[in-house]
Formats: structure tokens, C-alpha cells, sequence
């Protein structure tokens, strides 16, 4: 059986996060998160730092997210899906791990 899991690279034991972070949290699906973060995205660019990274840590795998974060003009952006899971809906302990796997690419 192979598992998308199976292709996550694994990050060192006890990865750093030191980024300065910007985080959305919304009430449900279509509250805006995704708009209100390419707005960030663009002006965060447009302020002229040289990267900005955009990471979706919740919900279900949604491609159209991902492209338009890098229409708006991120140099990169990371999901769940990267961390191995098709979604977010994981027990408590697994959604740690993922999640540890998900910042260490950023």
C-alpha cells in the first residue's frame, strides 16, 4: 500500500521555526482566509521584501489555493498535502507531526 506519506521528507529531529509570521484564522470555509491572505501576500511584496512563503495549515487539499497565493505573489506556498495528509480532519497527534513537518519546509 502507498501512502502519501510515504514521499514526505522526514525533518531533522528538533526543527526551528524562527520566521516572523503573519497567521488567518477564519470561522469556516469561504470566510475569506484565502483573500485576505493574497492581499497580505501582495502588500508584503509590494513593501519589497525579497520572500514571502504562504503555508495552508488547515482544512481539506484545494490546488486552486495554492495558485492563487502564487498568483498574489508568494515564492512559495506549502499545505497539508506536503506534510502527507489529504487533510487536516487527523487525530490530535498526527496533525502535530504533519504540522512539525509542514513549518520545518518553511
Amino acid at each position: 500500500k502507498v501512502c502519501m506519506k510515504d514521499f514526505v521528507v522526514k525533518p531533522p529531529n528538533n526543527p526551528s521555526y524562527a520566521c516572523p509570521t503573519i497567521m488567518i484564522i477564519g470561522t469556516s470555509m469561504s470566510s475569506g482566509k484565502t483573500t485576505a491572505g493574497r492581499v497580505i501576500i501582495r502588500l508584503l511584496k509590494d513593501m519589497g521584501l525579497p520572500k514571502v512563503v504562504a503555508a495552508k495549515l488547515a482544512g481539506a487539499g484545494c490546488y486552486s489555493d495554492i495558485m492563487s497565493m502564487l498568483d498574489a505573489g508568494a515564492d512559495a506556498v506549502f499545505d497539508f498535502v506536503d506534510a502527507g495528509l489529504p487533510s487536516s480532519i487527523v487525530p490530535a497527534e498526527q496533525y502535530k507531526e504533519s504540522l512539525s513537518i509542514l513549518l520545518s519546509m518553511i
